[in-house]
């Protein structure tokens, strides 16, 4: 009976750890700032939510290869949720943000991507670290429910869409949400 409580023990602390070291327990602070005047070289796509990192992927490669631009930063925003029934309704945009010193250089890019220029607003804004695939699940589980919750909390509309960005140099996910007025009726 000892050993199997010591192997249960033991079993325990692993998974603690494993989960701990992909963010389970890492703090989630929510603020308000100001951010902006980036470049977004993206497609809208609709579909299953598994396709958007290889959508991505195909804009990386092609900035690097066709126009010498080496992207850090990847996005995704979807417009419907995930848990949402029907694979194929998912609709959404995914890309690559920029700094504005690339300004000059999407001339080229127009004919084959989406372009936008963000400007420079307040946002609610919060971090996450980002040390594979499992952290991106951990870090859904976590970070929606509580930036919907800061939302409801301030008076702001929760059903604004969400902007991930994965950054690549700090390997960490920054999640962006739009600041609405919530509406009387929520």
């Amino acid at each position: 009976m000892l050993v199997f409580s010591v192997m249960l023990f033991l079993l325990l602390a692993g998974i603690t750890a494993i989960l701990g070291y992909y963010g389970m327990y890492a703090p989630v602070k929510i603020k308000e700032e100001v951010v902006g005047d980036e470049l977004l070289v993206y497609h809208q796509g609709s579909g299953d939510y598994r396709e958007i990192r290889a959508l991505m992927d195909r804009i990386f490669k092609t900035l690097r290869s066709d126009f010498g631009i080496k992207p850090q930063k990847g996005f995704c925003v979807f417009y419907n949720h995930p848990n949402n029934p029907g694979k194929r309704t998912m609709k959404g945009e995914a890309g690559c943000l920029l700094p504005p010193a690339y300004r000059s250089s999407i001339d080229g890019l127009a004919e084959n991507y989406s372009i936008a220029k963000t400007s420079r607003e307040k946002l609610i804004i919060t971090e996450f670290p980002m040390k594979s695939e499992f952290s991106l699940i951990i870090s859904y589980m976590r970070i929606y429910p509580k930036l919907k919750k800061y939302a409801r909390t301030n008076g702001y509309d929760p059903r604004v869409p969400v902007m991930e960005i994965y950054d690549k140099t700090r390997r960490r996910v920054v999640y962006r949400m739009k600041i609405k007025r919530k509406p009387k009726s929520i």
